[in-house]
């Protein structure tokens, strides 16, 4: 995987973090964050962990859990 394409939507922010490697692993890590916000409030959110599995991973129990809630650093 070369490329995660999230088509924006308005008022749609989001960033790809790459993790440092862990253990020597070869494969790169990271993480990719789309968000969607209503004012202060997260209205809707993507959430992929990239290199951990054979396959990108969506994390959508942690999508559901900040859905609706304000967007602060003790959410984050």
């Amino acid at each position: 995987l070369t490329v995660v394409v999230v088509p924006p939507t308005h008022l749609t922010t989001g960033c790809y973090l790459p993790l440092d490697q862990l253990s020597g692993c070869p494969v790169p890590r990271g993480v990719a964050v789309s968000l969607s916000l209503t004012g202060e409030t997260v209205a809707d959110s993507r959430l992929v962990l990239a290199g951990f599995t054979e396959q990108p991973l969506r994390l959508p129990a942690v999508e559901d859990m900040l859905k609706n809630q304000p967007l602060s650093e003790p959410l984050i």
